[in-house]
């Protein structure tokens, strides 16, 4: 992670620093693990990385790496902007609590994030419950973490589009969530450039059958009473765009 403060969050007497005991547990938690290094790496080049830093903040909770987990909510809380984030600030300030007790740098950013909301006339005690939801997908986003880095790797997807993707997936808002994020859906959404590659490219992977409508003539009748789940992204013939098995 860049440009965390040296304190730790609590008094420890092994030698071996956070990051030596990450590499221990590695092979116990290899999936999430690797989640975390592919956000650290790419947060300098993340336009809005809040949402990445407080995804950060739930996977080392998992980890029950808390020094870490203090870290990245003391990073988010330096970049919150009250016109951009809203409930974030909120969230934020209510989970430094504790962190602030025991260490100065989460004191100082509490104290701040306190005072921005007073400023805007907020209350304190806003209640960000809906953004606690998020952690009921914490699983199936990993897996759409770490595709994102393999449609990267195999050049289907470009760095710039890699960036959104991982900002979007980690993003948090404070309203009911009904499903879990997926690279595909933020492509579509984001009208990103490489979207019906990645499709085509993630089937082929799968060995999934594809097939590219635009090449068929087909009676839209007959894709009406399909189900959703044998069009891509729910896609209708009449769009345009690719449909097969939807992955």
């Amino acid at each position: 992670m860049t440009d965390l403060p040296d304190a730790p969050f609590f008094d420890d007497d092994d030698p071996e620093n956070s990051r030596e005991e990450l590499d221990t547990d590695y092979a116990g938690n290899q999936d999430v693990l690797d989640a975390v290094q592919l956000l650290e790496e790419n947060i300098p080049r993340i336009e809005d990385p809040v949402g990445v830093f407080i995804t950060l903040y739930d996977f080392y909770t998992e980890l029950e790496k808390m020094e870490d987990a203090g870290s990245a909510l003391v990073e988010a809380s330096r970049r919150i902007s009250p016109d951009h984030h809203g409930d974030l600030a909120f969230f934020l300030y209510n989970q430094l609590e504790l962190f602030s007790q025991l260490n100065a740098d989460a004191q100082s950013a509490y104290e701040r994030l306190g005072h921005m909301i007073a400023e805007e006339e907020g209350d304190l005690g806003a209640n960000t419950t809906q953004i606690d939801q998020r952690k009921l997908f914490q699983q199936d986003l990993i897996p759409e973490i770490l595709l994102a880095r393999h449609l990267h790797r195999m050049h289907v997807i470009s760095e710039e589009e890699l960036y959104v993707v991982l900002q979007d997936l980690c993003w948090c808002v404070n309203r009911e969530l009904t499903a879990p994020k997926s690279v595909l859906y933020v492509m579509e959404d984001r009208v990103l450039p490489h979207h019906d590659k990645a499709i085509e490219f993630m089937a082929h992977d799968c060995s999934v059958p594809f097939l590219d409508l635009r090449l068929v003539k087909c009676d839209p009748e007959v894709v009406e009473v399909m189900p959703l789940d044998f069009t891509a992204a729910g896609r209708r013939p009449s769009s345009g765009k690719w449909a097969g098995s939807r992955l």
